[in-house]
């Protein structure tokens, strides 16, 4: 026999799930699932003993659903999060009549209509749609499952949150979360969230990769998530994809889908900061210098007459003139450089000065900009230390606030830009301004 309880505090500010015993790799506790259940205020179960047969099918859907990808669209929260799940666990034959009574507690109750309109929209899929279109409320066969539906339903949205076996203390991962389609191509995120209801600001962070390669899974900012900060890694068009200035619109949409859907997350979206590393750390501060900017806004996205504006930037070692990167670089660094902007902007920049002049931060800095917070190895092969120096000076001279740390010895990345004595920096920076 297997015994799960789900205990309850306040608004459902913090659900959490209790196994006695292993299920399957579920995780032991769930928390912070608040955003989740908006839909759900009439769940209210204490503890709910699950005979084999639903233990066994319990342990099936989990597997398969453990670590898919959630986010079908932009419309988050409950249903985008649970949907997914529920497809997968009533695609099970050996629920029987469980998952027609699954999907009626995520479409609705009424058997006529919204559970018809969830199966038609392609939302739930196989045997569940045929049951539940024959199943009347009084159901005999199923009225004995009714009262596992509600520790189904809790236990689906923690799979949905990807709580992987992480305490009510850990920060969590909301991984792969579509913020916006650009033709056939999704963009996605992927949410660090921690313990605790997030302090502001949210972060949005951007990868580096000499703008051609380069993950959102690369985001090596995790003791600010563990210091109560919510970071959002986000993909944009690798210049292998697409050129200049596709990057930038596409991180803009980001912004502005976070700033739109961001409650669903309790995320605090008044105040972002967009940071980022080398190529990523340069498009951070091309995006943050040029709030408003109707030339590199784009028109991706749903979001669009949301606001795309940053209120902080933090620039790890990236670059800031494109126009005289080359110049000031090594032979090492004209190696890496000289074919990644001919792929960036579709030729070296004396070739394109005007588009080299839109991708370079310097040219957009006036007296409004957001704080900048600058860090750079000056012993940088790659971007040099130069770029920063720029970047830094152009703000000083509109009066705008910048802060710049220079890492002695530092070369182009590492470990050292993210240690503690790096992090009380950033952290310092936070606070001072936010």
């Amino acid at each position: 026999m297997l015994t799960a309880c789900v205990e309850e505090t306040g608004l459902f500010r913090s659900i959490q799930v209790r196994v006695a015993e292993p299920l399957a790799g579920l995780a032991q506790t769930c928390s912070n699932s608040a955003p989740y259940f908006e839909a759900a205020s009439d769940l209210r179960i204490t503890c709910t003993t699950l005979d084999r047969k639903a233990k066994e099918s319990l342990a099936l859907g989990f597997s398969d659903i453990h670590g898919k990808q959630y986010a079908r669209s932009p419309g988050i929260g409950l249903h985008s999060k649970v949907l997914l799940g529920v497809e997968e666990v009533c695609s099970h034959e050996m629920l029987s009549s469980a998952e027609a009574l699954i999907c009626r507690r995520v479409c609705g109750p009424d058997p006529g209509t919204q559970a018809a309109d969830c199966c038609n929209e392609g939302l739930v899929s196989g045997n569940p749609c045929g049951y539940y279109t024959g199943m009347s409320s009084h159901d005999s066969t199923a009225q004995p499952m009714k009262r596992l539906i509600p520790f189904l339903f809790v236990l689906l949205v923690c799979l949905g949150i990807r709580c992987s076996g992480q305490g009510s203390d850990s920060p969590r991962v909301v991984p792969d979360v579509e913020f916006v389609r650009v033709g056939e191509m999704a963009l996605r995120l992927d949410l660090h969230l921690p313990a605790r209801t997030p302090r502001a600001p949210l972060i949005v962070w951007v990868h580096g990769g000499a703008w051609r390669s380069g993950s959102r899974k690369d985001m090596p900012l995790v003791s600010l998530v563990e210091a109560g900060y919510a970071i959002a890694s986000v993909d944009y068009r690798l210049s292998t994809q697409a050129r200049f200035p596709a990057p930038v619109h596409d991180i803009k949409a980001a912004v502005r889908f976070l700033r739109s859907h961001g409650g669903t997350w309790s995320l605090p979206t008044k105040r972002i900061l967009i940071a980022g590393d080398s190529a990523g750390g340069h498009l951070a501060a091309l995006v943050g210098v040029s709030n408003g900017s109707k030339e590199l806004e784009g028109a991706l996205g749903a979001d669009r007459t949301t606001s795309s504006d940053v209120q902080g930037i933090m620039s790890f070692y990236g670059g800031a003139n494109l126009t005289t990167i080359l110049k000031q670089s090594t032979p090492h660094g004209l190696s890496v450089r000289v074919p990644a902007l001919d792929l960036l902007l579709g030729g070296q920049p004396d070739a394109v000065p005007e588009l080299a002049r839109l991708a370079s931060p310097v040219f957009w800095v006036d007296g409004e900009d957001p704080p900048l917070l600058l860090l750079h190895g000056d012993q940088d092969p790659q971007m040099p230390v130069n770029q920063a120096l720029e970047l830094f000076s152009a703000y000083r001279s509109k009066r705008a606030t910048v802060q710049l740390e220079i890492v002695p010895g530092a070369a182009h990345g590492g470990s050292v830009f993210y240690d503690s004595e790096r992090m009380k920096v950033v952290k310092k920076f936070l606070r001072l301004h936010f």
